[in-house]
């Protein structure tokens, strides 16, 4: 990658625009970035790195302080940068955050952040940072911090590198190889080893700890010894022999108890079986004198459920009594069914009598007031009997009326109209006016200028003579007094333009003129229309009378300026004046108006008559109806009258046959008699099932009796036959085998405690050998691993994995930088990588040592002299670059810097420092050096020259 031309404004130091030809340095050599401390020189590689990879080189400036504080606030802050990579030709343009001057109103805005790439290949440019970055990793091969290392060799930051220890040098490599997945795997590999010893540790402390939950009792002929376990002072054989004995004891106690609680057990069963059956004789006992108790009581009952079987055997001769005398009634009943017959239809009769009797009384009342409706009907009719006449005369107005409403809103609107047309055609006339003006002017304008034209013939020919040659008008060839052309006088091209303008203003004027006619003509027409109307309803329009002398007028015509040709051009018409158009308009309005009202009071009136009109139409129709109706319900109303008469003498006759009947029956009808059946019958029943229920109350009890009776001699049998026991000694028994039982419970209830307790122990320590054998097999892999990475084995080199890696990255380094420190220091001095350190106590693999080859000699890296270290630091940082361009698969930067160092070398130290950077920049290689010492100026001939400025900041020069 070659830089071409790079454009900064407003970027550090640099207040304005700053445009570098870097493509004017060549291709290859050394050129100088010199100046004063602070001036901006190391901004320059800050610029390109910024503009690559949106970062400066170093790591303690943001982007936020990129702008310059000396650049003025509409000043826009970017970079651009063209560079060649490949063969191909690129362009990017970056710009960072910040305030700017808002391009309206007052304060500051903030300026996003932007980028654009443009490609070689025709691509639309990119602008999306992240897109960008990609794509110039892509290009170039490297990221920025690897661009960083290769193209700027810092002296300060490979000084370090050189003085540093093996520690500080392990972590600079490590920033710059990459190698913290080393250090990661070792400290992942001292973390497992450590994990695991604690947890060996851990193991080894529980199994002391299952110790401690040993049980023993206190009896034992082991207590003495289990307390030795518990203190840790058993092997772990012995406590499993400890351990067995224990279980074992406990074992063989158990069993001996386990016996004493079966016999124990025997005993307690047979004492409760003894008192359950002294419980049993107890209750019998009971049972027995509640029995008796029952037959008692029984027995009183049995005597009274006699009495009440001796009352319904009386009660049963009284029901088959009372079943005779219903069967007789029973026997009689169809006589009843007459009787019934005729109250029915009596019944039904007055029914239908006192219908009829209501039906006639409405019959007259509706009677009545039809005669009343048309008696009054026939006085309105003879009211209405003008109705309907004049309804055609008042329909004639109405459309009268409505034609004449609609011929006066057309004349208004007409009215309306023609004042819009002579507005417009006043607005033509002025047009015209203005264009009559223009062309006046014009034509004395062109006529004023042609008779100058004319009168200066001459001079405007004198000026075309020449000696020798023959004139135009007279032949001569000698011209002593040639005419003179006034001051002022127009030519032939202003003539011309004059002419042009007469030309147009006479078409404009023409143009003018034709438009105002038109709009006229359109106006006298409408006019004429309008007062042929206007005549229609009010005669002549003539309203002079109405206004002051002063301002008497015609009515017809409007006044008209200028001459007749004038008014013949513009077509002055025969138009209303505003205020006669206003005054007009007033007429209709009003006439308008009052016309509506008319209207409006006429179709209220024929409304009004067509209402009597329909009002007559039906009294006339109703007349007959109700006539028709009365004749209706008179002959309805005799027909009733005789119904109800012949209705009234049968009623009379049904009455006298029922009255007959009624006499020669014991009840007054058939319901009655079939009721009185009813309650005989509901009696019998009653009393026959009192019978049955006495009956079986009288039996139940006496078979109550019975079952009492074999219950207490079963009693009596079963109380003889059981044995008498002592209740309180068998009590007393009891409760002492309950305690001899309880107290083997608990002792069996300790030792299965402590077999299963020192089972668990058992298992748990069987558990606990299986886990240590596996955590001590691990520790014995993890932890040699972890001590070989980290450089922890004894009697071997303090190495650590990454400090291992990290050697062979160096070793390259070294002899990459050897090529250039043995040719600055003319072969005296080349690097050594030392292998171990001083007795293997502090860690090693990356000290450094120098060979002096003047006296074979090899001696620390920090006793070289300033000038000397500064060579072997510019080598070591030279080779680095070399190194990490290999490691990025062979790319190559076509341009890198070396910053500052070179003010502590001599002439020669000097010399020979240029000579390496020479050889290096050979090969189509540029190399910028980054300095203000001023010898440098006398020895590199191309320069970018740095300028400072404490009011308008830096400005850089091109030296070629």
């Amino acid at each position: 990658m070659r830089p071409l031309k790079l454009t900064m404004s407003a970027f550090g130091p640099y207040a304005g625009k700053t445009e570098l030809d870097l493509a004017a340095l060549g291709t290859g050599g050394l050129y100088l970035i010199t100046g004063e401390t602070g001036a901006g020189k190391t901004t320059i590689f800050d610029a390109i790195s910024y503009a690559l990879y949106d970062a400066p080189s170093g790591g303690d400036r943001s982007r936020e302080m990129l702008r310059s504080k000396y650049a003025r606030e509409d000043t826009k802050t970017f970079v651009e940068l063209e560079f060649l990579c490949k063969g191909k030709h690129y362009a990017i343009r970056r710009s960072p955050a910040y305030l700017r001057k808002k391009v309206r109103g007052e304060g500051m805005t903030r300026q996003d952040a932007a980028v654009e790439l443009i490609l070689p290949d025709g691509r639309a440019p990119m602008t999306k940072n992240r897109e960008v970055e990609e794509e110039i990793r892509k290009i170039i091969g490297v990221d920025r911090e690897q661009f960083a290392r290769i193209a700027m060799i810092a002296q300060g930051d490979f000084r370090q590198v050189l003085m540093a220890s093996t520690d500080e040098r392990r972590a600079i490599f490590r920033d710059l190889f990459g190698t913290a997945p080393y250090e990661k795997v070792q400290k992942r590999l001292s973390a497992d080893a450590n994990d695991l010893r604690r947890s060996l540790h851990d193991e080894l402390r529980g199994a002391e700890q299952y110790y401690s939950e040993i049980y023993c009792a206190a009896e034992s002929v082991h207590s003495a010894e289990t307390e030795r376990a518990k203190e840790g002072k058993l092997t772990s054989e012995e406590v499993d022999d400890l351990l067995d004995r224990l279980l074992s004891e406990d074992a063989q106690e158990d069993g001996k108890l386990g016996e004493e609680r079966r016999k124990a057990e025997e005993k307690l069963r047979a004492v409760e079986s003894a008192l359950k059956t002294a419980d049993e004789l107890r209750e019998k006992k009971q049972n027995l004198s509640r029995k008796e108790a029952d037959y008692v009581k029984a027995f009183g009952s049995a005597e009274q459920a006699e009495a009440a079987c001796t009352k319904a055997s009386e009660e049963e001769r009284q029901s088959r009594r009372l079943g005779e005398r219903a069967a007789l009634i029973r026997n009689g009943i169809g006589r009843y069914e007459e009787l019934d017959r005729l109250r029915e239809k009596s019944e039904e009769l007055s029914s239908e009598t006192g219908k009829r009797a209501q039906g006639l009384t409405e019959q007259k009342t509706a009677r009545a007031e039809a005669a009343e409706t048309l008696k009054s009907l026939k006085e309105e009719n003879a009211a209405l009997k003008d109705a309907g006449v004049s309804l055609a005369q008042k329909l004639n107005g109405q459309k009268e009326l409505q034609r004449e409403t609609e011929e006066l809103q057309q004349i208004l609107q007409q009215l309306r109209e023609h004042d819009e047309i002579a507005g417009r055609y006043r607005d033509a006339q002025e047009k015209y006016r203005a264009c009559r003006d223009e062309h006046r002017n014009a034509e004395s304008a062109y006529q004023n200028a042609n008779r100058a034209y004319l009168d200066e013939q001459a001079g405007i020919l004198a000026e075309t003579l020449k000696e020798g040659v023959p004139c135009p008008v007279c032949g001569a060839v000698e011209h002593p007094k040639p005419a003179r052309k006034s001051d002022g006088a127009p030519d032939k091209e202003m003539l011309e333009h004059l002419r042009r303008e007469l030309t147009r203003s006479q078409e404009e004027l023409e143009a003018a003129s034709g438009r105002a006619g038109e709009i006229g003509g359109t106006l006298s027409e409408m006019k004429k229309k309008l007062m042929d109307r206007f005549r229609n309803y009010f005669g002549s329009p003539d309203l002079r009378e109405n206004r002051p002398e002063p301002e008497q007028m015609s009515f017809w015509y409007s006044e008209t300026e200028g001459t007749e040709q004038e008014q013949m051009r513009i077509g002055e018409p025969e138009n209303l004046e505003s205020r006669d158009s206003e005054q007009l308009k007033d007429r209709v309005d009003s006439r308008l108006r009052q016309t509506m009202k008319k209207l409006s009071r006429l179709e209220e009136e024929i409304e009004k008559e067509k209402k009597r009109s329909r009002r007559k139409t039906e009294i006339e129709r109703r007349i007959p109806e109700i006539e028709m109706e009365i004749a209706d319900r008179d002959q309805e109303i005799a027909d009733e009258s005789a119904w109800l008469a012949s209705a009234s003498a049968q009623k009379e006759a049904l009455s006298s046959r029922i009255d007959s009947l009624q006499k020669q029956f014991e009840f007054p009808g058939k319901k009655d008699a079939e009721q009185e059946i009813d309650r005989l019958e509901k009696e019998c029943a009653r009393l026959e099932k009192a019978k049955q229920d006495t009956d079986a109350a009288r039996e139940q009890v006496q078979g109550y009796l019975r079952r009492l009776e074999g219950e207490i001699g079963t009693l009596k049998e079963q109380i003889r036959e059981m044995p008498v026991s002592d209740e309180e000694l068998l009590y007393t028994e009891k409760a002492e085998l309950q305690t001899a039982l309880s107290s083997i419970n608990e002792a069996q209830k300790e030792i299965h405690a402590r077999v299963s307790g020192n089972r668990r122990v058992r298992e748990r320590l069987c558990e606990n050998k299986e886990t240590l054998k596996q955590t001590e097999e691990e520790l014995e892999v993890v932890g040699a691993l972890a001590d070989t990475a980290s450089g922890t084995l004894s009697g071997r080199p303090k190495l650590m994995l990454e400090t291992y890696v990290q050697s062979a990255y160096f070793d390259r380094i070294i002899g990459r930088a050897n090529v250039r420190f043995l040719r600055m220091t003319r072969g005296q001095y080349e690097l050594r990588r030392r292998t171990e350190a001083d007795q293997n106590r502090s860690q090693s693999g990356l000290e450094l040592d120098v060979l002096d080859h003047y006296n074979n000699s090899l001696r620390d890296v920090r006793t070289l002299s300033g000038g000397e270290s500064f060579m072997a630091s510019l080598s070591l940082a030279l080779g680095l670059s070399d190194e990490i361009q290999a490691s990025a698969g062979g790319i190559r930067l076509d341009s890198m810097y070396v910053d500052e160092g070179f003010g502590t070398l001599d002439d020669e130290a000097l010399t020979q420092a240029l000579d390496a950077l020479a050889s290096l920049a050979e090969s189509d290689r540029l190399v910028g050096i980054i300095s203000h010492v001023e010898g440098l100026a006398e020895r590199i001939d191309r320069q970018i020259v740095i300028h400072k400025s404490r009011q308008d900041g830096s400005s850089a020069e091109l030296v070629v």
